[in-house]
């Protein structure tokens, strides 16, 4: 019973071998007749064509930011809501500014004694040195200086805590630090928020966004690793429902490291983004035209593609050949051969059984496609 699973298994496969190839040639079997060995050609015509590259993209912002206040204190207005657009330096929050005031009026009566104590320090001092100097000891003209010279500290000091209490008090108005779209709001009017807790709100840059795609770093390679070379053609994207937008975009920069587990290089493409058609974390698929000029395409089926060479049969004079191929990109059901055809080659598209190869052969009528 095994046996017999095993022939009949075998025999399908043998069979869907035969419907494929039968399936992606155009021609008939061999004529054989007279002795003669007929089969139908393609003649080799370089075409102009645009090749479609598609690389797998992840939408990313350029910026974001996540906004936490950097005092703590109790919400007083919250400005702006979810899904709002925002731009830099506005303000989006206040909390109570009370306590924050009093800090600064407190800082400002300190500044206002020392810069007193100061004058009066001067004053002895001044008084001190135009004293008759049999009249004065020398440790009274030693406190003295002593005195000017702690009145300047103090009023170092004092100024430096007003200035500090005036960025607390300006941090009490809590501002958008970049261009973007607030996402949810995350404190209301009365909660007390701290730098230790969570953040206000979440700013994302959307216009314009970034894309990253990963390209093998073999085609990178053969690209001269330069992403200059898509300014050769357009950049799309296909997003996930299928629609396309040709949005204003280009390959900014390529990532400075190889990624080891898939062999390729992240690049990264930015795009104008005015409809928020793109949101970051979404996948999209990137799609690039690439204009190319005089190059060979066949059909996929006319390629017998083996582990380590591909070849197709060609005629020439008269003689069936193998022929080996190096593949380029794939296109739909054609392939674009890069070295192993010239212009005006004649590439035979029936099939030919290996037996075939070194016999002489007919051409029939030529396949133009």
């Amino acid at each position: 019973m095994r046996k017999f699973v095993l022939f009949l298994m075998s025999l399908l496969i043998g069979w869907g071998i035969v419907w494929y190839v039968c399936l992606n040639r155009k021609a008939v079997l061999p004529l054989i007749g007279d002795d003669e060995l007929k089969v139908q050609i393609l003649k080799i015509e370089p075409i102009d064509t645009t090749i479609t590259h598609k690389y797998i993209g992840h939408i990313e912002a350029i910026h974001s930011v996540s906004i936490y206040p950097y005092i703590s204190g109790f919400m007083d207005q919250v400005l702006v809501t979810g899904g709002a657009e925002v731009k830099a330096g506005q303000t989006l929050f206040i909390l109570k500014q009370d306590q924050y005031l009093a800090q600064v009026e407190a800082a400002e009566a300190k500044v206002a004694g020392a810069s007193a104590d100061l004058e009066k320090a001067k004053l002895y001092l001044d008084r001190i040195n135009k004293t008759a100097s049999e009249a004065i000891s020398r440790t009274e003209k030693d406190d003295a200086q002593t005195a000017l010279l702690t009145a300047e500290a103090a009023l170092r000091e004092a100024k430096a805590a007003l200035k500090l209490a005036e960025v607390n008090y300006n941090y009490t108005v809590i501002s958008a630090p970049i261009d973007g779209v607030v996402g949810n709001i995350n404190a209301t009017k009365g909660e007390y928020v701290s730098p230790e807790g969570k953040a206000l709100a979440y700013v994302l840059q959307y216009n314009p966004i970034r894309v990253r795609f990963s390209m093998p770093e073999k085609d990178f390679l053969n690209l001269g690793a330069d992403v200059s070379f898509f300014e050769k053609g357009m950049l799309k994207l296909k997003l996930s429902n299928g629609q396309i937008i040709s949005a204003n975009g280009f390959v900014r920069f390529a990532d400075n490291q190889v990624q080891s587990g898939t062999s390729s290089i992240d690049l990264f493409a930015d795009f104008e983004n005015n409809n928020h058609f793109l949101l970051p974390g979404a996948y999209v698929t990137v799609l690039y035209d690439e204009k190319q000029s005089q190059i060979i395409m066949l059909e996929r089926g006319l390629i017998t593609m083996a582990p380590g060479h591909n070849y197709v049969y060609v005629l020439q004079n008269n003689i069936i050949e193998k022929k080996e191929v190096e593949l380029g990109d794939f296109v739909g059901s054609k392939v674009v051969v890069i070295k192993g055809l010239n212009p005006g080659d004649l590439v035979i598209t029936t099939i030919i059984p290996r037996s075939a190869i070194g016999q002489e052969a007919v051409p029939l009528e030529e396949i133009h496609e």
